[in-house]
Order: C-alpha cells, then sequence, then structure tokens
C-alpha cells in the first residue's frame, strides 16, 4: 500500500487536472457547464525547527505528518487557475498555531463537557479555503489522532478521518463530491469572464474523467 506522502504526490502530480462545473444559481441563460482548469500546489520541505514544532505539538501522532512535511511544507489541492478558490489547503507548520489560536476565539463559548473530542485543544493544520473552518486533530482524550472538519461556528459531525493518512486518501478520492457536497460547497470556479460561479460536477485528468 501506498503511503500517505506517496499518494499525495501521485495525485498532486498528475497531468492537466480540472473540473467539469456546473453554474450556480437557477438562472436559465448561458452555458450550463465549463471546465476548470486547476493545479494542485506542494510546498517545499518544512525545517528542521518547523518539524521540531510538529513533533512537540503533535507528539504520538507525529509520524505520518511527519514523513509528508519533511517533504512538503503544508500543500493547496484544486486551486484554481482564474482566480482565488481553492479546495482544501493544508498549512504550513509555522501556521498552525495562529490557526488554533483561530479556532480557540470560534470555540471559546464552548463549554468543556460539550466538547468531548477535544477539539479545542486540538491542533488546526489544514482548511477549506474562504470558509474559516479547520481540519483540527485533538492531541488528548479518547478521539486523539483523528481528524475532525471543524465549522467556525463549532459544528461538526464524526470524525472525517480516522488518521493522517486517511485525511490524505479522503481529500484526493472523489474530489468533485469531497469540495461540493463533504466540505460545503465553499470552492468556486471562476470562468475569467463572467460573474458566475462554477460548482465541481466531476474530476478530470487529461482525458479521463471521474
Amino acid at each position: 500500500m501506498a503511503s500517505a506522502l506517496e499518494q499525495l504526490v501521485a495525485f498532486a502530480t498528475q497531468p492537466d487536472p480540472a473540473f467539469v462545473c456546473r453554474r450556480a444559481g437557477r438562472s436559465e441563460q448561458g452555458p450550463r457547464t465549463f471546465v476548470a482548469k486547476i493545479c494542485h500546489d506542494l510546498n517545499e520541505p518544512a525545517s528542521s525547527h518547523d518539524l521540531g514544532l510538529l513533533r512537540s505539538l503533535l507528539g504520538p501522532h507525529a509520524r505520518v505528518f511527519e514523513e509528508v512535511y519533511a517533504a512538503h511544507d503544508g500543500f493547496v489541492l484544486y486551486q484554481d487557475l482564474l482566480s482565488e478558490a481553492a479546495g482544501v489547503e493544508a498549512l504550513p507548520i509555522a501556521e498552525w498555531d495562529q490557526a488554533g489560536h483561530d479556532l480557540r476565539e470560534w470555540l471559546a463559548d464552548l463549554a468543556a463537557e460539550n466538547d468531548p473530542d477535544h477539539i479545542r485543544t486540538g491542533v488546526a493544520f489544514a482548511t477549506a479555503p474562504q470558509s474559516g473552518n479547520y481540519f483540527v486533530v485533538p492531541v488528548e482524550g479518547p478521539s486523539a489522532g483523528e481528524i475532525f472538519y471543524v465549522n467556525h461556528d463549532g459544528w461538526y459531525e464524526g470524525p472525517f478521518a480516522d488518521d493522517y493518512a486517511e485525511f490524505i486518501a479522503r481529500v484526493t478520492t472523489d474530489p468533485a463530491h469531497l469540495l461540493s457536497t463533504e466540505l460545503g460547497c465553499y470552492a468556486r470556479y471562476s470562468d475569467g469572464k463572467t460573474a458566475i460561479q462554477w460548482i465541481p460536477l466531476s474530476y478530470m485528468v487529461g482525458e479521463s474523467r471521474r
């Protein structure tokens, strides 16, 4: 089985990624679909200092994160070539502290007894851009090591993934469904000519649609 890093790199380096999109809204005028060209950006390796910070923040849950971050200090998937829209951003380690601060501010009114998964003390390491929502890994309690997708008002369902390896698998599998349904449809793509917002229907690599 491929490692999380191997799976991420294999996915991000496929040629000519794109989304076949539908237009948002109910207007009957103009085209119904549009092919949005996108890219995936993998950052440079994390520094030894930042990898040390990663280990101190994640403790026993650091191993798979460290494998990926030693090669790429964060990444952006499903970046629109014609706008700032993107689907998933894994934040550089140096930005985790600020992300966690923002998360705790939003959850300040959440009573400890209403936080059984210890989300408030978890590490916010990724986001759905333009959503205000974070992917969080608790580092204490019964859900430690699992990954949660947390709405900025504190709402979330069960874990998004059992661990970081499964997180990488989920954000690189069925991309259109991931963005349009699972993450809340925040990624809206542009045709570069109109104000129409385009929502992913299916994902393409080269001539292959899935």
